[in-house]
């Protein structure tokens, strides 16, 4: 069977897949050293690593990642992360 150009027409179980986009892992809640490692294994790179005070999120643990996951990227892309630092020292009178 040929298309519409005269070249011959590949069925589906003949075509040949490639994946031009990585989806971007979830991460948020793991550790930092985990979380980027997942990333780089994903064929992706670590861009911007914030540190955010957070109540709810312990210490060096992933509060949000930007692209979101799930999202299609270009393998290469840069993924950034907010990790918590921890509670805020609750503010002490000074005497």
């Amino acid at each position: 069977m040929l298309d519409w150009f005269g070249s011959p027409r590949l069925r589906t179980s003949q075509r040949r897949i490639t994946s031009r986009s990585v989806a971007v892992p979830d991460v948020v809640g793991d550790e930092q050293s985990a979380a980027e490692a997942e990333i780089e294994v994903a064929g992706l790179t670590v861009d911007t690593v914030t540190n955010q005070a957070s109540a709810d999120v312990p210490a060096g643990n992933v509060i949000s990642q930007n692209p979101e996951a799930g999202t299609s990227v270009a393998p290469g892309s840069r993924v950034d992360l907010v990790v918590s630092a921890g509670s805020d020292p609750p503010d002490v009178p000074q005497p």
